[in-house]
């Protein structure tokens, strides 16, 4: 027996002269811990036996089986002129499931000590239909039909979640991913399901963290792949996500979706619980093994709901809908940024051995009814948020923590840069630095050394 989850692909072998297996699929609901009927499928599978003396002439033998069934299976150029989007849907979790095969155990005498490896691992043919079923996917979407962004989805769920993408795997990925979410949030399409959105921003943040190669290769990249471009596109990848999550978001709870690249976290409240709601959910840290608590609360309630009472559109909604989003890697904002702030604005010691750096991925704030540059009230009432924020490792002592804000500048072509709180708060373990912000927006942390502390003037004589 073997358990696999919806994102995680199972290899399965035949044993013992045994080639059937059931399948049980069960949904457990997370909050009452509720189940459904269980759904069985019955599989069987053909046993291979490879050919070869050695362990290495078997390996080979499998590889070939393996190659020409995939080649059988996933004819990516065939099935695109039948325009059956399905059948390009299974052809790629066939490739997918086939790339990912391990060869049968080999005992022989002459196997240099039973040590094993997988050929298919490093394997070109296998990277080169990967880029062919994205292609066929990315054509499939041209379609705009809800079925055909939900089955591009579901079936590369899995297919980068023990590896990443080559570069030009994650050019289309990048692609796949935007388009097929553009079309699930522009259609009202709802209960698409928290997996199905989790794998799409592990795929995304996989991409655009692989697509920063571009800068080095730009030759092998195409035209809209500009750091600045990539970083939108992102951008907007994760808007399309939160608007699919917000239809599913209960009321009155944090609706989490949450991958080793980027988490978002949607929480839907009335304006007397939304004031006072401290949003937490665990996000994935650039060099932390495990998951961070990232937070958001609103430290004005009083001069929040006045202000959204007297507001002609804060004022209509019953519920109102808080977005976070936490991107683990910050280059993908920060390398598509005009200038970080200088030393003299941090209040950086010019002496110090280490000039400031980004030392947090890039934890966004959102209100639903804001635009992009808003102020969490307006320039009148300064309300003020609070976001705790992790950081990639923990403070040093000595150093300071800057919060800045990164704002999309398009005219620019560029991110700006600037300083919301020059000198944060840090928690007692040095792992989170906590920002009081009074816009919405992107946000990361840096360190910075203040200048050393100069010593107390000595009392006066006779004192």
């Amino acid at each position: 027996q073997q358990a696999a989850s919806l994102e995680r692909a199972v290899s399965l072998q035949t044993q013992r002269g045994v080639n059937e297996y059931v399948v049980y699929v069960v949904a457990v609901d997370s909050v009452t811990g509720g189940r459904s009927k269980a759904e069985t499928k019955v599989f069987e599978l053909t046993e291979f036996t490879p050919d070869g003396d050695s362990c290495s002439e078997q390996e080979t033998s499998f590889q070939n089986a393996v190659q020409s069934k995939a080649n059988e299976e996933a004819d990516f150029e065939r099935l695109a002129a039948t325009g059956d989007s399905k059948a390009i849907f299974d052809s790629v979790k066939a490739a997918n499931g086939l790339g990912n095969a391990d060869p049968p155990p080999c005992n022989l005498d002459n196997s240099n000590g039973g040590v094993r490896r997988s050929l298919l691992a490093e394997d070109d043919f296998f990277e080169k239909k990967s880029l062919e079923g994205l292609e066929a996917l990315l054509e499939t979407l041209q379609s705009g039909r809800v079925a055909d962004a939900q089955g591009a989805l579901t079936s590369i769920q899995s297919t980068y979640e023990s590896k990443n993408p080559t570069l030009e795997q994650a050019q289309v990925l990048a692609k796949v991913v935007n388009q097929a979410l553009e079309i699930l949030a522009d259609s009202g399409a709802s209960e698409v399901g928290t997996s199905t959105i989790r794998a799409a921003l592990r795929n995304a943040g996989q991409a655009a963290e692989k697509l920063k190669d571009c800068e080095d290769t730009a030759s092998k990249c195409d035209d809209d792949q500009g750091t600045f471009q990539r970083a939108m596109r992102l951008m907007e990848t994760l808007q399309e996500a939160r608007t699919i999550m917000r239809r599913d978001a209960p009321s009155g709870s944090t609706f989490v979706a949450v991958s080793t690249r980027i988490g978002q976290a949607v929480s839907r409240n009335t304006l007397a619980a939304a004031s006072i709601a401290n949003v937490e959910f665990d996000v994935a840290v650039m060099g932390r093994e495990d998951t961070m608590r990232a937070a958001a609360m609103i430290t004005t309630p009083s001069m929040f709901r006045s202000w959204c009472e007297s507001n002609s559109v804060c004022s209509t909604r019953d519920r109102l809908t808080l977005y976070l989003t936490s991107v683990r890697d910050a280059e993908i904002y920060t390398d598509a940024t005009a200038s970080l702030p200088s030393e003299q604005q941090l209040g950086h010691f010019s002496e110090a051995e280490e000039a400031p750096k980004v030392v947090s991925g890039v934890f966004e704030a959102q209100l639903d009814f804001k635009d992009e540059d808003a102020r969490l009230c307006n320039v009148n009432t300064e309300c003020k948020m609070r976001l705790t924020i992790p950081m990639n490792s923990n403070l040093e002592s000595g150093k300071s923590a800057a919060c800045i804000r990164l704002a999309p500048q398009e005219e620019e072509g560029a991110f700006s840069a600037n300083v919301a709180v020059s000198d944060a708060d840090v928690n007692s373990e040095g792992t989170h630095a906590i920002c009081e912000v009074a816009r919405l927006g992107r946000y990361v942390v840096m360190s910075y050394s203040p200048p050393p502390h100069s010593p107390p003037p000595p009392s006066p004589p006779g004192n």
